[in-house]
């Protein structure tokens, strides 16, 4: 499977605000940022995106932001 299927497929089993939180990770925002994307505390926002990180595979936030841009998220 091609790297563009694959992360394709990788992003169709995250939820609305894991979404949210891979665009805001390929956008470079921080997690404050993200918080406050998703009307919500710090710590749920980072419990969001290590949710989002494992189901993608990603160890590092690069790896997540290569998978999003393998999928055409982001700029």
């Amino acid at each position: 499977m091609d790297d563009t299927l694959k992360a394709q497929a990788l992003v169709l089993t995250l939820t609305h605000a894991e979404l949210v939180a891979l665009e805001s990770i390929a956008a470079g925002e921080s997690l404050r940022d993200l918080a406050l994307r998703l009307e919500t505390d710090i710590l749920s926002a980072q419990n969001i995106r290590k949710s989002m990180k494992r189901k993608l595979g990603a160890e590092l936030d690069a790896d997540a932001v290569r998978v999003a841009i393998y999928a055409g998220i982001g700029d």
